[in-house]
Order: C-alpha cells, then sequence, then structure tokens
C-alpha cells in the first residue's frame, strides 16, 4: 500500500493514497476540469461540491481511475 500524502488544493486539505503533493499553480485545464465538475454539482451543498471536485482534479493528475477516484473523494468531501 501507497503511503497517504496529504494534498491541499482549493483551500481545503484532503488525502489521495499517493497522490503528489501540489504546489504550482493550477494548470487552465485543471481550473476547467474543476469548473466543469462544480456546473454538475450545482444540487450540492457549496462546500461539498467544492472539496469534491477539488479532491476530482487531484485524483486525475495522480492518474486514479475516475470510478475509484470518485468513490473517495465523495467520502472524503462528505467526511470533512
Amino acid at each position: 500500500m501507497k503511503p497517504l500524502i496529504v494534498v491541499a488544493a482549493f483551500h481545503a486539505p484532503f488525502v489521495l493514497m499517493g497522490a503528489p503533493a501540489r504546489s504550482a499553480p493550477l494548470t487552465p485545464q485543471q481550473v476547467a476540469m474543476y469548473r466543469q465538475c462544480r456546473s454538475v454539482n450545482t444540487q450540492r451543498p457549496e462546500e461539498f461540491a467544492h472539496r469534491l471536485c477539488g479532491c476530482a482534479v487531484q485524483a486525475y493528475e495522480a492518474g486514479l481511475p475516475a470510478a475509484a477516484a470518485m468513490e473517495q473523494c465523495s467520502a472524503f468531501a462528505s467526511g470533512n
């Protein structure tokens, strides 16, 4: 099992298995992915959608499978 790495994105710290730490500014593609996710999750509470979408972008960048990433990100957003 890979060690947990704490990743801070979009002002909300969260944990992804094996995700690289991000310190660089977001790329235009990452910003577009985040905005697309937020537009799909407008029915969710703002804080939940913020955490879910930030986590999803980081998971994509880390190369995690989409289904597993969304399950983990949803659990993260619900639990925090």
